[in-house]
């Protein structure tokens, strides 16, 4: 009996570490998930890729280029999405035994999901003009919006477990089926503008409803809290996930998929379930060779051959991450380049001009200038938050003396 105790206490150390640093300690294995960062990375570079193709003339569209690029474009929201809910779940599960720890964090995560959202109400007013005559507009949910009403959801589910992760993961996943279930009925819906703004596409003008596109950031999140175990979330997320991939493998390619479908009827609602679905498995496969990719690296860096050959893919690695950590600012950069709300604008100068090869080196050109003005970004909110610190354990310090005095 005091064993087990005593095991549970090691248990919550280890959890309280990892928290705390983000690396486990002593023999632990790394808690840090690099197949969700790289699929985060790869999602910011097909973004800017996928914006960029109006610098393609319209003779090339769908040719056999252009329909493969669209075969990784349309993953990029999903992708979004799905790495969104996986942050908020795994952030808010790791601390699950330190209540002051799960607190800290929860404040942090609720103020990145305000930051989230105000940059989509930001590009809301520069790019609906009618938006001040009609003030339901606001509400039209673009990605930001739809990430950030995502990680609300997990931040609100995990918030109210307050640290009991496998009812957070059960609601989490409960959550996901009642989008997609619920998902033909909100397309069928037609009363308030308000509403329908938010959970279909009937005005023609919102980009991600929530039905179905909410299924990603839910789903995201009960595979992160799944991963926050502190020595085998790495397996049990490659288990979850290659499970997911399975049942819905079943579900939209075999007699069996064929047989549900055909009693269901034939809506737009439909349609965007059953789209939703293949979205989710094909993001599904790309998780699970990343994770096979860091396992295999993990293995093979200890044998010298093998490790110098991994030294090669540290600049991609490296690539990968660094838009992974700056996933937000280059989403706001790269828009602002391409539509001008930085007084640089190359929509205009470039729309729907060149062939392939131009569109190809302007593109690579897009992605290196976001780059370097995110960096310009982070280092000066980096210095802006080391000044603030330092001003406020200015005011910590004197206010001692002054009582005294």
């Amino acid at each position: 009996m005091n064993t087990g105790k005593a095991n549970m206490v090691d248990n919550k150390i280890v959890d309280s570490k990892i928290a705390e640093s983000g690396k486990a300690p002593g023999n632990v294995k790394s808690h840090r998930l690099r197949a969700i960062d790289w699929l985060r990375g790869l999602s910011v570079l097909f973004m800017i890729e996928c914006h960029s193709l109006i610098f393609l003339d319209t003779q090339f569209e769908y040719s056999p280029i252009w329909l493969f690029l669209q075969n990784f474009n349309g993953l990029v929201s999903a992708s979004f999405l799905l790495t969104a809910g996986f942050s908020g779940g795994l952030v808010g599960s790791r601390a699950a035994g330190d209540p002051a720890q799960r607190r800290r964090r929860a404040t942090r995560t609720l103020l990145r999901i305000c930051e989230i959202l105000s940059i989509s109400i930001y590009f809301h007013c520069a790019l609906i003009p009618d938006l001040w005559n009609n003030f339901i507009l606001l509400f039209r949910v673009d990605i930001l919006m739809c990430i950030a009403i995502g990680a609300f959801c997990v931040w609100a589910i995990l918030a109210l477990c307050r640290g009991r992760n496998r009812i957070a993961f059960c609601i989490l996943c409960i959550g996901a089926i009642m989008i997609f279930q619920l998902t033909s009925w909100a397309w069928n819906y037609h009363g308030s503008l308000l509403i329908e703004e938010i959970i279909n596409n009937n005005s023609g003008a919102t980009q991600f409803p929530i039905f179905p596109w909410l299924l990603f950031p839910l789903l995201g999140g009960a595979m992160g809290v799944i991963a926050a175990h502190p020595t085998k979330g790495r397996q049990r997320l490659a288990i979850f996930t290659a499970t997911i991939c399975l049942l819905i493998y079943l579900l939209v390619e075999t007699r069996f998929g064929n047989y549900y479908w055909k009693f269901q009827p034939e809506t737009v609602g439909n349609f965007w379930s059953r789209n939703a679905l293949e979205r989710a498995w094909k993001v599904g496969r790309i998780i699970l060779v990343l994770l096979a990719f860091d396992g295999l690296g993990s293995y093979l860096s200890r044998f010298k051959p093998a490790a110098v050959a991994g030294k090669l893919m540290i600049p991609i690695q490296g690539i990968l991450m660094f838009f992974s950590t700056r996933s937000l600012s280059a989403y706001f950069v790269h828009l602002s380049l391409l539509y001008g709300f930085m007084r640089l604008q190359f929509t205009n100068h470039w729309h729907h001009q060149f062939s392939f090869k131009g569109y190809a080196w302007r593109a690579v050109f897009i992605i290196i200038l976001t780059a370097c003005i995110c960096q310009i970004l982070h280092l000066l909110r980096r210095g802006l938050e080391s000044v603030l610190r330092m001003t406020l354990t200015a005011i910590k310090s004197t206010a001692p003396a002054t009582r005294e005095a």
